[in-house]
């Protein structure tokens, strides 16, 4: 598992977290393009995982660290 590798995960955690926060608090604002990017980087995560198992393990100790990038994010 090599740092591009994490680096893609990790940022496809983040982006797929804030847009998640998003839709969930902000439903008047909700858009195509949500629900795109949310499929978009939920795809990209499940391919990662199916090409590199050992990379799920990985979002899940990286995750309450990407939930607070994403909310300082969403906040934004």
């Amino acid at each position: 598992m090599g740092k591009r590798e994490k680096r893609a995960v990790e940022n496809n955690v983040e982006i797929l977290l804030m847009h998640l926060l998003k839709y969930q608090y902000q439903p008047e604002k909700r858009s195509n393009s949500w629900k795109y990017t949310i499929f978009e980087h939920r795809d990209r995560l499940e391919k990662a995982f199916r090409d590199s198992p050992s990379l799920k393990p990985y979002s899940q100790e990286i995750f309450e660290q990407c939930y607070s990038k994403a909310r300082q994010r969403a906040a934004i």
